[in-house]
């Protein structure tokens, strides 16, 4: 997101006004989500009416997996903007690449090896809690059964808890980063 910015020389025009460079990032991040909300809602609203007209029963579970679905995009796009503060477009798109769609086998094999080594669980159990945990975000499993109970309420703030501060921690190493860099 901000290397080809600075690249195409379209950061200078804004920079030029009174924004502020956090204020630039948040505007990316937002416009990162807003993008990836509008995406996941018409495939959402495909995928509706497909099921209606194969007749699946819609059950409000449905609609708890896309609200959750929804939190796990707000922190792919905190991750990316991040990495993309630290990298160039093509490292930051395979770095975030890696870590969203492979965090969950990276956090069993952390897991496995903190199992196999008492010693050092310390440091495995270190590692994987700075890893995105986009699986937490994940109820295909509960919304592909019928007649199953929605998550607890107190499930759903957590996550939005997690998701929160764990975007604004990308944010404020991006920010970080964005803020002493010579433009």
């Amino acid at each position: 997101m901000l290397p080809d910015e600075i690249k195409n020389r379209t950061l200078y025009p804004l920079l030029a006004r009174p924004v502020s460079r956090f204020d630039f990032l948040f505007g990316k991040f937002l416009g990162a989500v807003a993008v990836s909300w509008i995406s996941f809602a018409l495939l959402a609203v495909m995928v509706a009416f497909a099921l209606f007209t194969f007749g699946v029963k819609f059950e409000l579970i449905l609609l708890q997996y896309a609200i959750c679905k929804m939190m796990g995009l707000v922190v792919v796009c905190a991750v990316s903007l991040t990495l993309s503060a630290y990298m160039t477009p093509s490292a930051a798109t395979t770095l975030s690449f890696v870590l969203l769609f492979g965090s969950s086998m990276m956090l069993r094999g952390l897991t496995m090896a903190a199992l196999g080594s008492p010693d050092a669980a310390w440091l495995y159990t270190s590692v994987s809690s700075f890893l995105p945990q986009i699986g937490l975000f994940d109820l295909g499993s509960r919304a592909a059964n019928l007649n199953w109970t929605l998550a607890p309420t107190w499930v759903i703030l957590a996550l939005a808890g997690y998701m929160t501060a764990y975007s604004a921690a990308m944010l404020t190493l991006s920010w970080a980063k964005f803020r002493r860099r010579a433009i």
